[in-house]
């Protein structure tokens, strides 16, 4: 179950990072149909697939928040403008000729 939660939350994250939140609907469909396929595959009993379908899915979606996260701070960091240390940002002092 750990795996399915851990695999999960990182295919959440990647696809923060390329598509909208409408994404969350099929990507969410196919986890639960997986974790249920694996609850099924392991003969669980339906109490603890349930569980599992559960925390797969809510897994995603938590995954999917925090690559939009990531993303977000990616976004800033790269249209934030260079910094120009204070001195040279004062225009240079000229004498008057005379």
């Amino acid at each position: 179950m750990t795996s399915l939660l851990i695999l999960s939350w990182l295919v959440g994250a990647v696809l923060a990072q390329r598509f909208k939140v409408r994404i969350l609907l099929p990507a969410t469909a196919i986890v639960v149909v997986a974790a249920a396929a694996t609850g099924l595959i392991q003969s669980d009993t339906v109490g603890w697939t349930i569980l599992m379908v559960a925390a797969a899915g809510a897994s995603l979606q938590i995954g999917y928040m925090f690559g939009l996260g990531v993303r977000y701070l990616l976004e800033a960091r790269s249209t934030e403008s260079p910094r120009i240390p204070a001195a040279r940002s004062r225009p240079a002092q000229t004498t008057p000729l005379t």
